[in-house]
């Protein structure tokens, strides 16, 4: 008896562990750091169209509570017949609640000359406000030129003073620090 298979009896299992790695990578910050360095084609056409994570902080503020009465007869043993408090006794004053301080934040102001200086303190990508041009390098070899479009993010190689290196699908370009987000990012990382 001769077995036949059907197109989705052989194509099931690898396109739905490929639907299964998009939905982490869009997901789970942690799969896509895991993705992007191990694969990094994905990181420049999926990543582009993938949301951008968003860390959200909430402050919860602890009321004081105070803790509940018992009433006389709740504090009688059951044997005995409730007694009467005399009315001049009163409970003791609750001591005051500290409420937990706020942790104590030191301000260092950003000192972007410092960034420039050090290259861990640097963003490891950073995306351009504007197109630019790149050239085009296939095979180590410059072919032509590339337009990148503005929101398009390009790895950072070298900082001088006033200006970024980036380096996006081989070609390299010195730009301004207007010209992308290095600043703002830069400034995110110092806090």
């Amino acid at each position: 008896m001769k077995r036949s298979f059907n197109l989705l009896s052989i194509l099931g299992l690898p396109l739905s562990l490929a639907l299964l790695g998009a939905a982490l990578y869009i997901k789970r910050p942690d799969a896509r750091d895991f993705i992007d360095q191990r694969i990094p084609w994905v990181k420049e056409t999926v990543g582009k169209y993938a949301p951008p994570f968003e860390v959200k902080i909430v402050r919860v503020a602890t009321s004081a509570i105070p803790p509940p009465t018992r009433t006389a007869s709740e504090e009688a043993p059951m044997n005995e017949p409730p007694t009467a408090r005399p009315s001049f006794t009163s409970a003791p004053p609750l001591a005051p609640r500290q409420e937990p301080s706020a942790p104590v934040v030191v301000a260092h102001p950003f000192d972007l000359g410092k960034v420039c200086e050090d290259a861990a303190r640097w963003p490891k990508t950073v995306r351009l406000k504007a197109p630019v041009e790149f050239p085009a390098v296939i095979n180590g070899k410059v072919t032509g030129k590339l337009l990148a479009p503005a929101g398009v993010e390009a790895r950072v190689v070298k900082v001088s003073s006033a200006k970024v290196g980036v380096e996006y699908h081989g070609g390299g370009a010195w730009l301004d620090f207007e010209r992308t987000d290095f600043v703002e990012r830069a400034q995110l990382a110092w806090r």
